[in-house]
């Protein structure tokens, strides 16, 4: 196990990996071998091989707080997020004065779907531990997500008193304000907190955003450009777009295209400003995504539509979970495809297939969308289920390669052809109006067994419908593993 720590912590996780398995091979309850083997798997995202290992490890020593915690922590990253609160209880059960457990205990609940219980648990601990900015800084936060606005600025100012040097306080405040739509008082918080740290990266993020809001795009750009984060540089282009700075906009893009060449976000508005602009778009992931929209009818009917829906039925699912675009409906946590369950194992295969059949109609094109397919890949996946008015905003998958919705259930609309239609554009919420002329725009209205794949960088929304049946679909992504 020596040469496994070794060679972990000279960044060859691989090889001790390896080492690992020759270990267990030997003595199959070694804890620390599989203890590190999660470790391993966990810093390269493979969340749910490692949490398979921390269960083994935990049975084996069930009164380790170090793996217990690292099971609370592996299930969050899975997003698993009620099985990483069933291990914070029994850890809060053995350890009841953890305080990072007690406070992770309340994000937890609040990503499972109970905000009003993550604030409860929140303002009892500060009852217990008053004055702490551990507690205060999470529960200003939950406040500000409830909508308990007038509340969260409260505590924050409180959290501010006990410890007014510390950056982040302030950087929360101005979220606070800005959710109140005080702008200006965000942009002095904003300001406060990069005093204090020249380098807080979020705090220029937020300050970007909100002169965003503003119409201060020149401002904008300079507190992007501080930022310095991949993101950061996204949003930096979206200000020289409204600038109209088209000399540099195109320079950095040209940039880009060496050094961040599978950026999405860069991708969604080079390609918005290139057809905008009647311009050759300089970055090449996917330069045409309208084009590149695939819609199988009935693709998925091979697999029984109703047992899928029962498999989807029994996940843990939250209600317009905080973070997501999911308006009026439920969302799944977790990846579906984690699930042991045969018929959604058939339908992962199903979609892999479809990724592949994607891929190979596109064969000719000279896209990076193709030319650099990852070799390997994992299928994230989730379910919706919109209720009636419910409706998703438009939005990317940035973390993606390709995209894709299977459906399950369609409401009757009646005459209203487009309720519940999905729509592909090219134009980002924030993104500016340029080009008097109309947005190109497709819209699709699904029907059960429907299978649609279009590149991760487009913008798609779902349209609101009136009607008591639910609209449920599968949606994934493929997501490369570097």
């Amino acid at each position: 196990m020596a040469q496994a720590f070794a060679l972990y912590r000279s960044g060859k996780g691989e090889e001790g990996a390896r080492h690992c398995r020759a270990v267990l091979q030997s003595d199959p309850n070694n804890v620390k071998a599989l203890h590190l083997l999660a470790v391993i798997r966990h810093a390269s995202g493979k969340y749910d091989e490692a949490f398979r290992h921390l269960e083994r490890a935990m049975k084996l020593a069930p009164d380790s707080a170090e793996l217990r915690r690292h099971c609370i922590q592996t299930a969050a990253s899975a997003n698993r997020h009620q099985t990483a609160l069933r291990h914070a209880d029994a850890f809060l059960k053995r350890w009841p004065e953890a305080l990072d457990v007690q406070i992770e205990r309340a994000r937890l609940l609040d990503k499972s779907g109970r905000p009003a219980d993550a604030v409860r648990w929140l303002e009892d601990l500060d009852t217990r531990r008053p004055g702490n900015i551990n507690v205060l800084a999470p529960l200003s936060s939950l406040l500000k997500q409830s909508g308990r606005l007038d509340d969260a600025e409260k505590v924050c100012r409180q959290a501010i008193a006990i410890a007014p040097d510390e950056a982040g306080l302030h950087n929360n405040l101005g979220n606070v304000l800005g959710r109140q739509e005080r702008h200006h008082e965000a942009v002095e918080c904003y300001q406060r907190a990069i005093d204090l740290n020249p380098r807080f990266a979020s705090a220029y993020s937020n300050l970007g955003e909100t002169l965003t809001t503003l119409g201060d795009h020149s401002n904008a750009l300079a507190a992007f450009d501080r930022c310095k984060t991949r993101y950061a540089e996204s949003r930096a282009l979206v200000s020289l777009a409204h600038l109209k700075h088209w000399d540099e906009f195109d320079a950095r893009l040209r940039t880009y295209a060496e050094t961040d060449p599978i950026n999405l976000r860069k991708a969604s508005i080079s390609a918005y400003c290139a057809e905008r602009r009647s311009a050759t778009d300089p970055y090449n992931f996917c330069p045409d995504p309208m084009e590149e929209i695939r819609i199988a009818p009935q693709d998925a009917t091979d697999i029984p539509v109703d047992r899928l829906k029962q498999a989807v039925k029994v996940q843990d699912a939250v209600w317009e979970p905080s973070g997501k675009t999911t308006t009026g409906g439920f969302q799944s946590t977790g990846n579906l495809f984690a699930t042991p369950c045969p018929v959604l194992g058939k339908l992962e295969s199903h979609i892999r297939t479809c990724a592949e059949r994607y891929r190979a109609d596109r064969a000719d094109l000279t896209t990076d969308l193709v030319l650099q397919w990852p070799d390997r890949y994992r299928l994230q996946a989730w379910y919706v289920e919109l209720r009636s008015g419910g409706y998703q905003a438009p939005h990317i998958h940035p973390e993606g390669w390709v995209s894709g919705v299977v459906y399950l259930n369609i409401p009757d609309t009646g005459d209203a052809a487009e309720e519940g239609a999905i729509e592909f554009t090219l134009r980002g919420d924030t993104f500016p109006e340029l080009a008097n002329r109309p947005h190109p725009t497709i819209r699709h209205k699904p029907t059960p067994g429907d299978v649609v794949l279009f590149p991760s960088s487009l913008y798609h929304r779902t349209l609101p419908f009136d009607s008591q049946d639910a609209r449920v679909c599968i949606a994934f992504d493929m997501v490369p593993e570097r």
